[in-house]
């Protein structure tokens, strides 16, 4: 995506801000924080705008594009911030109508959002009456969302906002130290869902809300890769073994060249996603899974390989660079394997091949 000189002076603007804020106000620590410490960090980033930047200007959004909100959640992977923030940034204002109350509420950080798949049925009670049945699959920060979108992938396609009241979520603590659940829908008044759309139009706005979630969830892993990275190459230059430091010995050099080369394919891997989603190009799905399976294929080896030149201080609990492998293995695992990306990215391919034949 090309920018001009204003635009990337505001880029630059933007991520200084973010970084500092995070450094300030959410630090790594490996105790897990407590609701009312993150409702205060969220409080805060509201009045700085973060929840302004996804949301179109008719409903009070500050007109950023996708590239600055990526921006965004690439430096809270970097600074490893326990809050979700995909669902508020990206999937609530692509979906929600300009003129709906919850923007507003988001935009004031009032309200959180879960973006629900697999799990959930759609049955008619009546003409216009739908009822949502059955439990959702995990969904990070459902445990604390006050809406849902959830999305039916049936017979006929549709996709939901519903609120969500205490008691739904079964809530599961990730080996990363986020938490995540997975939401019962059963019993929910027809008149509390909402219905976002229906057949060929609800088809492909979850296809597209698929990529855009696979694509900021490969920013976030490029973030935590990039922290990971200054954290060990820090270490490296501090750190005497026979006399010298491990950075000058030329096997862990090599080892670190490896990892940035890792890095930066990963990088590149996710900024084609985004460019393609930007664009709405034919390619976006295609984009969308080469990220993923590039958060596999090339960032978990490359977290892997940083706590390997770590030695014994890699493994612990109280040191971050154990923290950056979680962080991106639950990012590989979650909406979809890399395995499961690979045997969509082949079927795409072989079935290219057959129609070219």
């Amino acid at each position: 995506m090309r920018r001009d000189a204003e635009r990337l002076a505001e880029d630059t603007m933007l991520r200084d801000s973010v970084r500092a804020f995070l450094a300030e106000r959410s630090p790594w620590t490996h105790v897990p924080r407590t609701a009312a410490d993150l409702d205060g960090i969220r409080a805060e980033a509201a009045e700085l705008g973060w929840f302004m930047m996804g949301l179109p200007e008719a409903a009070g959004g500050v007109g950023s594009d996708l590239e600055q909100v990526l921006s965004v959640i690439e430096e809270a992977g970097r600074a490893l911030h326990p809050e979700p923030l995909v669902a508020d940034l990206l999937l609530a204002p692509a979906v929600l109508p300009a003129d709906r109350p919850e923007l507003g509420q988001l935009a004031e950080g009032g309200l959180r959002f879960c973006y629900v798949r697999a799990g959930v049925t759609a049955v008619r009670t009546g003409s216009d009456e739908i009822a949502l049945k059955g439990t959702g699959g995990l969904a990070l920060g459902a445990d604390r969302a006050t809406h849902a979108i959830v999305a039916v992938d049936e017979d006929e396609p549709a996709l939901f906002l519903v609120p969500l009241s205490p008691g739904r979520a079964r809530t599961v603590r990730l080996i990363d130290g986020r938490t995540a659940a997975r939401i019962a829908f059963d019993d929910i008044a027809s008149q509390d869902v909402l219905v976002l759309a229906r057949g060929p139009a609800a088809r492909d706005k979850i296809a597209a809300l698929d990529d855009l979630a696979v694509s900021a969830a490969v920013f976030d892993a490029v973030g935590a890769l990039a922290g990971g990275l200054e954290l060990t190459v820090d270490y490296l230059n501090q750190r005497r073994q026979f006399g010298q430091t491990l950075g000058s010995f030329q096997a862990v050099r090599h080892k670190m060249a490896e990892v940035y080369c890792s890095l930066e394919t990963l990088r590149s891997l996710a900024m084609w996603s985004a460019a393609a989603i930007a664009a709405n190009a034919p390619e976006r799905a295609t984009a969308a899974r080469a990220a993923k399976i590039g958060l596999a294929v090339h960032g978990l080896p490359a977290a892997g390989k940083m706590i390997q030149v770590s030695g014994g201080i890699g493994v612990t609990e109280e040191y971050r660079i154990g923290h950056v492998y979680k962080r991106l293995t639950v990012a590989a695992g979650l909406d979809g394997s890399a395995e499961a990306k690979i045997e969509e990215l082949a079927s795409e391919i072989l079935g290219e091949g057959e129609k070219a034949r």
